[in-house]
């Protein structure tokens, strides 16, 4: 867990625009495109437009816009002037949401005045959350053998984060719902990868949008994951509430059309057959993160990494 947040804080110092990096609009350029990767996910007969916003892999954020706000969901991790992209998207008044509370996934937080926060997730945000952790310095200090870049950019980085105004946390749980006009995103609790990790459904699109709850590559190791009991009954009771939805977007996907809501149903079928013992699962040679080895389930449609 430590390592997730020390990359993080990595990530935050390297890549935010600073005047020695080659910058544009949307944050640091490379030789072949901007950070974000952004595209229009916007199924033919919307209530407004969806964008999928990509950082290379790392992480995926959404925009969705109705009539009269526009929603982004998850901020990534931080790299990049998020909320300038977003602001090039649409002028409409914004809601921020976090699917829950890992920092690949709020990792721009400090870039909104407002953001809407799951509250059984909220301890979580409070340890891993990079900007919370007084030794900044130390932890970059700590990993600048595994990078080549410039030092002292990194420390005029590291000072331009802390100088973010801090922003005002809402909390919600289970049933909140937002009216962004003519379409109404709702919420519906599973926790399993984090305690309150939520999706996020958008009825008129028939569009589930999911965080890492049901992620293709679903780690269920860590120390803040539910067991794998806990996250079969939550995944047993949310699969009867989706499955009238047709497609679902994950917070590392990079595909346009995502992936058939059905998946849902195969990964709670595929997780039983793990729990029976009818799937053996095969364990890493090396320790995760230094925390021991983790054992892997290799299912025909995603991968299940479980204590």
């Amino acid at each position: 867990m430590k390592r997730i947040l020390h990359l993080t804080i990595i990530a935050l110092a390297l890549f935010s625009c600073t005047k020695s990096a080659d910058c544009g609009r949307h944050g640091i350029i490379n030789e072949q495109e901007g950070w974000f990767i952004v595209k229009d996910i916007t199924p033919s007969q919307s209530q407004g437009n969806i964008w999928m916003i990509s950082e290379h892999g790392n992480a995926t954020c959404y925009l969705v816009t109705g009539s009269k706000y526009a929603m982004l969901i998850d901020t990534g991790i931080g790299v990049g002037d998020l909320a300038g992209l977003v602001r090039g998207l649409t002028d409409l008044p914004l809601i921020v949401v976090n699917t829950h509370g890992h920092p690949d996934h709020v990792g721009a937080n400090y870039q909104f005045t407002e953001v809407w926060f799951p509250e059984k997730d909220l301890d979580l945000l409070n340890e891993m959350n990079p900007l919370n952790n007084p030794d900044l310095e130390a932890y970059v200090e700590s990993y600048l053998r595994d990078f080549e870049y410039d030092r002292q950019a990194a420390k005029e980085n590291i000072e331009r984060i802390k100088a973010y105004k801090p922003y005002k946390l809402k909390l919600f749980n289970e049933g909140k719902s937002w009216d962004l006009g003519g379409k109404v995103i709702s919420t519906i609790e599973l926790g399993g990868h984090t305690p309150g990790g939520t999706l996020f459904v958008d009825e008129s699109d028939k569009i589930l949008f999911t965080g890492d709850a049901l992620n293709g590559y679903l780690w269920m190791w860590l120390d803040t994951c539910l067991s794998l009991e806990e996250f079969e009954r939550n995944l047993t009771a949310v699969v009867p509430k989706i499955s009238h939805l047709e497609r679902m977007y994950g917070g590392h996907e990079s595909r346009a059309e995502g992936v058939e809501i059905r998946q849902a149903e195969t990964m709670l079928n595929d997780l039983r057959s793990a729990l029976a013992g009818e799937v053996e699962p095969v364990v890493t040679p090396k320790p995760m993160n230094g925390e021991g080895t983790v054992n892997v389930y290799y299912f025909p449609t995603w991968l299940l990494w479980a204590k």
